[in-house]
């Protein structure tokens, strides 16, 4: 079978999203099925995108391709990539599966970047919204979050399977009244080794994750001994 994965995160970035892409395309590989992951760059790499950086942020928004046709697509994530992914799998006629890693009525009020991103979306999905419909998009709060709902029907809408990194996550997709199948997949972590036994010495802790949105804090305690 050939899946093509669509996702915004370039290689490296520090997110699930990048992380999650990378393994399933992976595992299908592994498995047998001709797959393409299109990202950002580098061009020379197997479906590398073009794209340009985003200022004071470890972003890139991909420029505008033509990928090739598959029997599947898999699409992680909502930006310029993604949404070629969704266009793709209606020009083409195909399943789309869409794994949810944004939780887009949480992050609305904190990045500038996620409301202007929703208009665009609602463009290139065809949702027919009004001009006034759009403005609902920068008033904070209810409002907002109500048009943001609205997109993620949309989305929702287009999918044939919806997976969830988590059992939390797929609760919350209730407000969208998904059509779609619901899984919940976690991405796993590869095992690490055991170290050797500390004896003593600093120990530092580190809760969350290192982008912003996690709430990144850290500690540190002196273990015993």
């Amino acid at each position: 079978m050939k899946i093509a994965h669509f996702c915004d995160s370039q290689p490296g970035r520090p997110d699930g999203v990048a992380r999650s892409a990378e393994l399933t395309v992976e595992l299908l590989r592994a498995a047998g099925h001709q797959v393409d992951l299109y990202r950002p760059g580098p061009l020379l790499s197997r479906g590398g995108v073009r794209s340009i950086p985003v200022p004071f942020r470890q972003v890139r928004v991909g420029l505008p391709f033509t990928p090739g046709p598959a029997d599947v697509v898999h699409v992680h994530s909502t930006g310029p990539i993604g949404m070629t992914g969704f266009r793709a799998a209606a020009a083409w006629r195909v399943p789309m599966v869409l794994t949810w890693h944004t939780d887009l009525l949480a992050y609305a009020d904190m990045f500038a970047e996620i409301p202007v991103g929703a208009a665009w979306c609602a463009l290139r999905l065809g949702l027919g919204w009004s001009p006034r419909e759009f403005l609902e998009l920068t008033r904070p709060g209810v409002v907002r979050q109500d048009r943001l709902i609205e997109l993620g029907k949309g989305m929702f809408a287009r999918a044939a399977v919806a997976i969830a990194p988590s059992a939390k996550t797929a609760a919350g997709f209730a407000v969208f009244e998904p059509a779609a199948e619901i899984r919940v997949l976690p991405t796993p972590v590869p095992p690490i080794a055991p170290g050797p036994e500390r004896t003593g010495g600093n120990v530092v802790l580190s809760v969350g994750r290192a982008t912003a949105e996690k709430n990144r804090s850290c500690c540190c305690r002196r273990s015993p001994g």
